[in-house]
């Protein structure tokens, strides 16, 4: 009798944890995609992924043309400059392009110019060689690019690029001199065809003072631009 009680016991036992088991599946796979579960237990977590993706604006053998406003620091302490700009830019590929640049410049006294020539008539700074206009040819290279989210408007391309440039300045007293640029900006593609830029160059060129002594004027010219891609 005892024999029979055990093995009913056994019976019960095996039968509760077959039950159990079949329970604890069924919940396990409730709401589960099985093809989506099995695909991710084949991940390895530990594998780094790099993804790169091609710019979405393509630039090779493109003309940008732009107009820009610029702000001028440095040089002499009693002149205050701007310059518009007018650029067009030949894109050879989309890490290297080369343009043309022309400069118009606007000139007034500084605040110090200002209360210098307003405090002492007699001792008056040479302030008479200014910048009229300047020519600019440059190279531009663009080793950085990548994509952000402008606003939830769209997603935009931008590119990371160093310039240098040399051309010719026109001055209102001493004629013309050489002019050397080096800068980098970051440009924007914001679609197909229009462009955006913002830039910081250093630029430097010999001017004239009193006795037609010459010196060299060292500035920083940050510039705001709008541009098409043709």
């Amino acid at each position: 009798m005892r024999s029979l009680q055990t093995v009913i016991l056994a019976i019960t036992l095996i039968s509760g944890s077959l039950a159990f088991a079949k329970a604890s599946e069924d919940l396990d796979s409730l709401g589960v995609n099985r093809e989506v579960v099995r695909k991710a237990r084949k991940l390895q977590p530990n594998n780094k992924v790099k993804i790169v993706q091609k710019r979405s604006v393509d630039r090779r053998w493109r003309v940008e043309g732009t107009l820009g406003y610029g702000y001028i620091t440095g040089g002499s302490p009693y002149v205050d400059s701007k310059q518009l700009e007018g650029a067009l830019e030949l894109h050879v590929t989309p890490r290297w392009s080369v343009g043309g640049r022309y400069y118009s410049f606007q000139n007034e006294l500084s605040q110090e110019g200002q209360r210098v020539f307003d405090g002492s008539p007699s001792v008056r700074p040479d302030v008479r060689d200014f910048a009229s206009d300047a020519y600019l040819a440059s190279v531009s290279f663009y080793p950085v690019y990548g994509k952000i989210n402008l606003f939830d408007w769209n997603v935009t391309q931008f590119d990371i690029y160093l310039s240098a440039g040399y051309g010719q300045i026109n001055l209102a007293q001493s004629g013309s001199s050489d002019l050397i640029s080096a800068g980098g900006g970051v440009g924007f593609w914001l679609t197909d065809w229009l462009t955006s830029r913002f830039e910081v160059r250093y630029q430097t060129y010999k001017d004239s003072i009193a006795d037609n002594q010459s010196r060299r004027l060292e500035q920083t010219v940050f510039t705001a631009k709008l541009g098409f891609l043709l």
